[in-house]
């Protein structure tokens, strides 16, 4: 039950800034909604005790840990911290480590690749695989 604090129609409106941004924490990129795990809440920038309304150009997605830390007096975790605790793909990273799969299959009915040749093409698309989420986890 939303608070009498809070418009009737609170719960569209930070289903909105939640979409906006992404399903991300605007501090430290953790992902909520379908694709992650986090816990969202709606943070007002500008406090409503200190004049903020509840428009959405004042409100930002955060996460529950985020959000405690901005009301209390715990750290908030870092864009860093939550990326050295997991790998996170999107749809992209698949669609292009099987585009690259595919293209090296059909290079290989091409050619009219061995075994050994497709061997060696597999161990390709192996490493560029596992490299995607390195690659994410350091840029």
């Amino acid at each position: 039950m939303v608070s009498q604090n809070y418009p009737p129609d609170w719960d569209n409106r930070r289903k909105k800034v939640y979409k906006r941004d992404n399903y991300k924490c605007q501090n430290c990129g953790a992902k909520g909604g379908a694709n992650g795990q986090a816990e969202l809440h709606a943070h007002h920038i500008v406090p409503k005790s200190n004049g903020g309304s509840d428009d959405l150009t004042n409100l930002k997605t955060v996460c529950e840990r985020c959000h405690n830390a901005i009301h209390g007096d715990v750290m908030a975790p870092t864009n860093n911290q939550q990326k050295s605790n997991s790998f996170d793909w999107d749809a992209s990273d698949y669609l292009v480590s099987l585009s690259f799969f595919a293209i090296l299959a059909i290079l290989g009915v091409i050619f009219n690749g061995t075994s050994s040749n497709i061997a060696h093409a597999s161990l390709i698309v192996m490493a560029f695989v596992a490299y995607i989420p390195f690659y994410k986890h350091y840029n």
